[in-house]
């Protein structure tokens, strides 16, 4: 049937009309602004085998770790803040963790810094804001009266975006609020920071990026710089893991699978040259005093003397004999080599470098502490 004249016009002024309305839209809909979404980071479990690319790069690839190890960088970094004596991780994984990874506890105990791990490639202002909202929304149940100083977003990303630093600045003034200083790591501050610890950066990475990021002056103090202390240390490090390969059977039937396979893994990290994993496993089966209590003599004294050697590794000889006394009242060592390590650290050179290298320490003499500086301890 034709059209009459006046509904063909009709329906050309409201053909008009939805054009430009769709053109209106159309051009609303580019002036607006895309948000960039977030992105995690590809860990790369292969990290500490892998050369930097540029010799001339200024950060870190953070953003490549495994979730894990950068949690475990953060205690690390955690350690160095002021007024904290030592870091942890929150929680277990699984467990809820009221908007925290690390807690960083004064010599009283009190959780005065906490630090929200994020491992990001891209991260929005929407996502940073929602991190100290995880906080927040814990902070009258779980948080509030516990003596909380700093809260801190360490994020694998670079706060040079106008967004992210007007969230920054609100999250300040939200935090403020509650007495408590907001601060936002991003991978410009963690290099910064991480700098200065030449051996966190040589347990998690290459050993090239250690020269290339470090300040020079902390690589002769803080590392182990001959190659004769490289072979001590690696003994130590062998010799945690050996003492615990032994009880993995014991330990997983009595703390259960799921500890057995975290042991594993953390074996597998020791061998790697990252010693955290396993000190945090160290740590988490002797709290447990039902279960540690329910360990045989031989167990707990291998367990205990694998503490005592990731002590030594940290540096802590005092903490290092404590332990190794310990252990011996529960069964004795079944060689001198845990003493013998003791005496190395302390500066006892009768050993001699090549049969460490083969892990069977000699001498010919008593073992006495004589008084040489401490070949481990900071200067």
């Amino acid at each position: 049937m034709l059209l009459s004249c006046t509904r063909l016009r009709r329906y050309a002024r409201l053909s008009a009309k939805g054009l430009r309305r769709h053109r209106d839209m159309n051009k609303n809909s580019r002036s607006r602004p895309k948000l960039k979404p977030d992105i995690k980071g590809a860990s790369t479990a292969s990290l500490a085998q892998l050369p930097p690319l540029n010799t001339a790069a200024r950060y870190l690839p953070l953003n490549e770790m495994l979730d894990e190890n950068f949690e475990f960088i953060c205690i690390d970094i955690a350690e160095r803040e002021p007024e904290v004596a030592q870091a942890d991780l929150k929680r277990s994984r699984g467990v809820e963790q009221f908007g925290a990874d690390v807690e960083g506890f004064s010599t009283e105990h009190v959780p005065v810094l906490v630090i929200s791990a994020k491992r990001y490639q891209k991260v929005t202002p929407t996502t940073l804001k929602k991190w100290g909202t995880d906080f927040v929304d814990a902070y009258e149940g779980h948080w509030k009266g516990k003596g909380v100083k700093r809260f801190v977003i360490a994020a694998t990303v670079e706060f040079n975006d106008d967004g992210l630093n007007e969230a920054i600045r609100e999250e300040k003034q939200r935090f403020g609020a509650l007495g408590i200083a907001y601060e936002a790591w991003g991978l410009r501050q963690l290099t910064n920071k991480l700098r200065g610890l030449p051996r966190v950066v040589g347990n998690y990475m290459h050993p090239a990026w250690v020269p290339i990021i470090c300040d020079p002056g902390t690589q002769s103090e803080t590392t182990l710089s001959s190659r004769d202390d490289r072979a001590i240390a690696n003994v130590v490090a062998r010799h945690a893991g050996a003492e615990l390969a032994d009880a993995v059977g014991m330990i997983k039937e009595r703390y259960g699978r799921e500890i057995g396979l975290q042991l594993e893994g953390a074996l597998a990290n020791l061998s790697e040259g990252r010693a955290k994993p396993l000190e945090a496993l160290v740590a988490r089966v002797r709290e447990d005093l039902v279960t540690w209590d329910s360990l045989g003599g031989e167990t707990k004294a291998k367990v205990l003397r694998s503490a005592s050697a990731l002590a030594l590794r940290d540096q802590d000889i005092i903490r290092a004999k404590a332990l190794r006394t310990e252990a011996a009242l529960y069964h004795p060592a079944p060689d001198r080599s845990a003493a013998a390590l003791l005496l190395v650290a302390e500066g006892d050179t009768r050993f001699s470098v090549t049969s460490w290298r083969s892990g069977e320490p000699k001498s010919s003499r008593s073992a006495t502490c004589h008084s040489p500086p401490n070949r481990f301890s900071r200067r």
